[in-house]
């Protein structure tokens, strides 16, 4: 058995919302998150006619879509405000520069944020070994995100960084 049909397996019997803490996922991609800013617009499956928002990231905007009321994916906003919150580019004024990388010393791995507007407080959105994640600045001001990805927190399961030499 291949090991991506072993962890769906043992993944099945996990209770909804178990953790997949302790065990080791060598073989797991570092980042599991998906940017929901970049998705399409999607209709969903039923026929009801909702006006909803998406972010069109070509436009850099949220934009009207119809939603038909069941499935679809979360790139799918009931206000204008809620789609820019979670997704429009934050305006510079978060003060401080963060943090250095350091390799491979974070225990999680992930997009956990993707602007500074997606971090409480003063906290910044930093690139660490395996991700992004929301860190306190250690000065001066923080250099603009390489990536350009606007993904708001969201709570699932985590994957462990194995630690070795070159993992993405």
């Amino acid at each position: 058995m291949e090991p991506s049909g072993l962890l769906l397996l043992l993944v099945s019997f996990l209770p909804m919302g178990s953790a997949l803490f302790p065990i080791p996922l060598p073989f797991a991609p570092a980042k599991i998150r998906v940017d929901i800013c970049r998705l399409p617009p999607a209709t969903g499956s039923c026929l009801a006619l909702f006006e909803r928002w998406y972010y069109n990231p070509k436009v850099r905007r949220c934009l009207t879509f119809t939603y038909g009321g069941c499935g679809g994916n979360p790139n799918n906003f009931r206000t204008r405000r809620s789609c820019e919150l979670a997704c429009s580019p934050s305006p510079p004024g978060k003060p401080g520069t963060c943090p250095s990388p350091t390799a491979h010393l974070d225990k999680t791995c992930g997009q956990f944020c993707s602007t500074d507007a997606s971090c409480p407080g003063s906290q910044r959105c930093c690139g660490t070994s395996c991700g992004q994640k929301c860190q306190l600045p250690v000065g001066g001001r923080a250099p603009a995100l390489a990536s350009d990805a606007r993904v708001p927190p969201a709570p699932g399961p985590r994957v462990l960084c194995s630690g070795q030499a070159g993992h993405p």
